[in-house]
């Protein structure tokens, strides 16, 4: 269990008994002594400051006891920064006069059939609304507990010390609308504090933040595009699962000001927010009703080329192939996708692959933080065939901005003129994979394993079992059974080039690797993960960290015993090459990566994950566990039983060679759909 962290905050000394006091809290607890503070000492922000020096955190639940001889200072710190002083013990030259108890508990201000659920303390002083602690929430409550709804707040006064500027030109922004290019030097701005945010304080972080969701309320009428970049900002610094719900509901209610095109190139931004940002909580019902509005003025738009073709006039021993991004070979979901072509093609299917250029699209693109643009070879555009393999494919790529309305049309035509038995779509977030099911079947084969797509009318096929849990989800949105195949997902490995030595990369030859490989690693690594791993680090265990990783020296500061027990490598091109230096593959909570297991297990190492995301469904249940206790157990099983070791890998083996066997898989999820109901 965390211990307290005691803060000793005092204008004078605090006298001979009261020394001895702190001195024996001191055996049993984080002692921190703030003295000669002066007139600072009647400041209420001192109190946020002694709590960040002393190593505050918003995101945890680490708290402290304040120790002082001024009556009005402790009173202050269980009244207004309940949440960071659970108590504080009021003291003078003779010894403890008595304790102050935090006011703040979480069942006091929950308010039954409230949609909100997480809480922002506002104290009323003097006819104004004043916030001190440092969290974000959701709801707003004044001293006499009454809920003060966000549109009736007319001005809150918030307390901060840094970015003071920034916080009035947001203000002023407030007070009128806002042009674009203001709202391009908004993003600048934001994005300068985005980088910086590890030099800036938890807690001025956390008053910038709250002062910016208000500000963003207040802009409610007034531009809702410089809105959504707060909230896209607020979402990248929070992680926050409401923000993600604020911003696509402003998205789905505003048909008057965005266009078409501005609304699908949101939509498809935010479908990245949850995998960047991992561990949010949000309506992913309110995703895909999003989703569905967009898709229903596309099928509006071009309903008349929209006519089924009839099962009897199909050509069977035609497929198309649809992806939504088409790069190099080395790209592992174009390598999965044109290994799937080449099996339809040894399977006797004449293919045709068309690029939609879908991924990230740029059409209708206005400000948002975060937004990523997808990549585009723009050369493939000239291309008529595509050869992998000795086999050659049939080839489109689109040469404009998708999904504009024209060539998408265009598309369909061809589509309709080549007559496919069927389309298999390539991963997700085609709108003209869903507007083409109108035409011919679409089987939608994810390119992640643990995808579930939601698709009306299609068939999907899931690389993996589909839990209970999952199947209940399903069938209250109205999707049936007919609708699921449960399958084997399946890809081909990169060929390995490279060889390497522990000492290229200073790597320790006498400890026991663990391997931790990821894109996202700034995401994906959390504090919970570094401190489940100090058990097994105190037992010779050493990390490694493969792939894009900027906060690895932050963290390295920020715990000393990561410094001197793990290295990061940086991104490596040939990962079988960099499993052959490792004992054991890990993975800490995540969505993404599932190809990264298999890697391992092909270099004959065993891996543990989380029971979640893809990597856990790549894996199979032999190598998941529920939590990092557990995970840290079988760190210590795997560097202490050989036999148990060499078991797993021949497991890990035996289940790579089931994930790279493609033509029974897709044999399979072919008879499955002619099967189905929906196989028109």
């Amino acid at each position: 269990m965390q211990k307290d962290k005691i803060v000793v905050i005092e204008e004078h000394d605090l006298g001979n008994y009261s020394n001895q006091f702190v001195e024996e809290l001191g055996k049993t607890e984080e002692v921190h002594i703030f003295t000669d503070l002066g007139s600072s000492i009647h400041d209420n922000a001192i109190l946020l400051t002694a709590a960040e020096v002393c190593g505050f955190k918003i995101n945890t639940n680490l708290s402290f006891v304040l120790i002082s001889t001024d009556i009005n200072l402790c009173e202050v710190a269980v009244k207004y920064y309940g949440r960071i002083y659970k108590k504080a013990i009021l003291v003078n030259q003779d010894g403890v006069v008595r304790e102050l108890y935090s006011i703040w508990n979480e069942d006091t201000y929950h308010f039954v059939g409230h949609e909100l659920h997480e809480v922002t303390i506002i104290w009323k002083e003097n006819s104004k609304y004043i916030v001190y602690e440092p969290f974000v929430g959701e709801t707003f409550i004044v001293e006499d507990s009454n809920l003060i709804p966000c549109q009736r707040l007319e001005k809150v006064h918030f307390i901060y010390n840094y970015l003071e500027d920034i916080v009035v030109s947001f203000e002023q922004m407030c007070q009128r609308v806002v042009d674009i290019q203001e709202i391009v030097f908004c993003y600048r701005n934001l994005e300068e504090i985005y980088t910086k945010r590890e030099q800036i304080g938890e807690v001025q972080l956390g008053m910038f933040l709250i002062a910016l969701d208000q500000f963003q309320n207040n802009l409610r009428g007034k531009s809702d595009y410089l809105r959504l970049t707060l909230i896209s900002f607020l979402i990248a610094m929070t992680a926050n699962g409401k923000y993600l719900n604020d911003f696509n509901k402003i998205v789905l209610l505003n048909d008057l000001n965005f266009s078409l095109y501005q609304k699908y190139f949101y939509w498809r931004q935010q479908w990245r927010f949850p995998i960047k940002y991992s561990g949010m909580n949000f309506d992913s019902e309110l995703v895909l009703e999003v989703y569905k509005n967009i898709y229903q003025k596309y099928y509006d738009e071009l309903c008349t080329v929209l006519k089924p073709v009839k099962y009897t006039e199909r050509n069977k021993d035609r497929v198309i192939v649809i992806v939504v991004q088409f790069l190099e070979e080395t790209h592992a979901p174009t390598r999965t996708a044109l290994e799937r072509c080449a099996t339809l093609s040894k399977m006797g299917k004449e293919v045709f692959i068309i690029n939609t250029c879908e991924q990230l699209t740029l059409l209708g693109m206005v400000p948002i933080f975060g937004m990523e643009a997808g990549r585009i070879f723009e050369q493939y555009s000239e291309l008529e065939t595509y050869q992998y393999n000795n086999e050659t494919f049939l080839y489109y790529q689109t040469k404009k901005r998708m999904p504009e309305l024209e060539e998408t049309e265009n598309i369909l035509s061809i589509i309709k003129g080549w007559n496919p038995y069927l389309i298999l779509t390539m991963g997700s977030g085609s709108i003209l994979s869903d507007l083409a099911a109108n035409i011919v079947p679409v089987i939608n084969i994810p390119l992640l394993f643990s995808s579930v797509l939601k698709k009306e009318n299609q068939l999907v096929a899931v690389g993996r079992k589909i839990n209970e849990e999952e199947w209940t989800i399903l069938k209250e949105a109205g999707y049936t059974l007919d609708t699921i195949i449960e399958s084997t997902f399946t890809f081909d490995i990169k060929q390995q080039k490279k060889h390497f030595t522990r000492e290229d990369f200073n790597l320790p030859s006498d400890r026991f690797l663990l391997l931790i490989v990821g894109i996202r690693l700034d995401y994906d690594v959390q504090d919970d993960f570094i401190t489940a791993m100090k058990p097994v680090i105190d037992k010779g265990a050493y990390l490694v960290f493969a792939g894009y990783f900027e906060k690895y020296k932050n963290l390295c500061k920020e715990y000393a015993f990561l410094e001197k027990n793990s290295s990061f490598i940086g991104y490596q091109d040939d990962i079988l090459a960099i499993n052959e230096l490792v004992d054991l593959y890990i993975n800490p909570r995540r969505l993404g990566g599932g190809f990264s297991i298999a890697e391992a297990f092909f270099k004959g190492k065993p891996g543990i994950t989380i029971n979640y995301g893809d990597v856990a469904a790549a894996a199979g249940p032999d190598f998941c566990v529920e939590s990092y206790q557990e995970m840290v157990s079988l760190i210590i099983k795997y560097m202490n039983d050989d036999v148990f070791y060499s078991d797993m890998a021949k497991k890990g083996l035996e289940r790579v060679n089931e994930l790279t066997d493609s033509r029974p898989a897709l044999e399979y999820i072919l008879e499955e759909a002619e099967k189905r109901k929906v196989f028109f």
